[in-house]
């Protein structure tokens, strides 16, 4: 059990982020698949990224092996195209969470492109058993409607492949800002991603033999958490170093997303200052379509707001870590906040917030950080598992204590 530390009214300071994980798990794929050694500069040292690379260099060292991934879905996801083209016999699995996530349609893009996959449990989820071996590529349909994470895995391998890939997403197109961040690096490596109007993807080229040095950005995704704490706080000027603005995470969005809570964001080339400046307007709807990773932030956010709110796009959010959707809605009925779910929207309706009991995680560091904000207005609350932060943001406690009342 941990006691957040009381924060102090004012806020004033610099923000050191993590890497993004999401570019540095990227970057370890294609330099797997590329066997090209090229330098990655700013590596993430999140949980996940750290399994990947441990699980790559084992795929590296030998041809059978049983690969873990524990409970990071993305590592799961791309290590499943990966295994499909890499001579071997691979078994991938994860924990409890992670036999409950799907991954059919990933497992049926592959094996319609000549893959041996053989589930060794429930069909449609882990654990795999994998005969890795080459794939010509071609044409393939996919379900885009349950996780950008099948896509970017099949971008991953599409350069390894006599003929590229053609994909033609089938249903409503969800993270799409992550698939454009696959293409985007898939890109600088030598192949090429094209998109047509209806968002089918074409992919050619292969990678090249002279991948240069990458430097991987901050993690647009981790400042929400210091952007709504700003909201939250009389007063905020923050400067958040190698935070860019031009940037190819689609979390990107949060400087406009938080401009009409009234926190400014202004940019340099050492990062971003953020500012608070006036106080929230009455914002009510927002879609997080494309950015599920920052709806838990803004459902806790318009909760201490007390703002009535609808939070769209939120449907993924059963297909991570944990149900995020249920997790949510159960912690914030915990501090007196009712919701309602209705085809895809979590509607917030505003209460008197209070805390008699521990906030629960469900091992899930999202959880962790968006209620880590109640901390802005009460004291001594107390949350479960907070060593669960180290999947994404290992310094996320640390961070936040340079904020606390003395």
């Amino acid at each position: 059990m941990f006691t957040l530390p009381q924060l102090a009214p004012n806020l004033h300071g610099t923000i050191n982020l993590p890497a993004s994980k999401s570019i540095s798990n990227r970057l370890l794929a294609i330099r797997f698949l590329s066997q090209n050694d090229f330098e990655i500069k700013n590596l993430s040292t999140s949980d996940d990224t750290v399994l990947m690379e441990t699980l790559l260099a084992e795929m590296q060292e030998c041809r059978s092996a049983e690969l873990d991934c524990e409970n990071a879905g993305t590592v799961f996801r791309f290590l499943t195209a990966i295994c499909a083209i890499t001579e071997g016999n691979w078994t991938l699995t994860g924990c409890a969470q992670m036999q409950k996530r799907p991954i059919k349609p990933l497992v049926d893009a592959l094996k319609s492109l000549g893959a041996t996959i053989e589930y060794l449990g429930e069909d449609g989820f882990p654990p795999l058993r994998i005969q890795g071996k080459t794939l010509e590529g071609g044409d393939i349909k996919i379900d885009s409607s349950i996780s950008s994470q099948f896509i970017s895995a099949l971008l991953l391998i599409a350069p390894c492949m006599k003929n590229g890939l053609n994909i033609t997403l089938d249903g409503e197109h969800v993270s799409l800002p992550y698939i454009q961040m696959t293409a985007n690096l898939i890109h600088k490596a030598g192949a090429k991603a094209n998109f047509d109007e209806q968002g089918n993807i074409k992919i050619e080229g292969l990678y090249t033999d002279e991948i240069p040095a990458f430097t991987v950005e901050a993690d647009w995704t981790s400042a929400s958490y210091f952007y709504a704490l700003a909201v939250l706080a009389k007063e905020a000027d923050l400067f958040i170093p190698n935070l860019q603005k031009d940037s190819i995470q689609g979390d990107a969005i949060v400087a406009e997303l938080f401009d009409p809570f009234g926190i400014k964001t202004r940019f340099t080339e050492e990062g971003a200052q953020i500012t608070k400046c006036m106080r929230p307007e009455d914002v009510s709807y927002m879609d997080f379509t494309n950015h599920p990773d920052l709806a838990q932030t803004m459902a806790v956010l318009c909760a201490m707001l007390g703002l009535e709110a609808d939070l769209s796009g939120v449907e993924t959010l059963k297909y991570k870590e944990t149900d995020r959707l249920l997790a949510l809605r159960t912690e914030l009925k915990k501090i007196g906040i009712r919701t309602e779910y209705d085809e895809g929207s979590l509607l917030i309706f505003p209460a008197n917030i209070y805390v008699n009991e521990p906030i629960a995680t469900y091992n899930d560091h999202r959880m962790a950080m968006a209620f880590s904000l109640l901390s802005a207005r009460l004291n001594d609350i107390q949350i479960e598992n907070p060593e669960v932060v180290s999947k994404s943001f290992p310094g996320y406690w640390e961070e936040l204590r340079k904020f606390e009342m003395v």
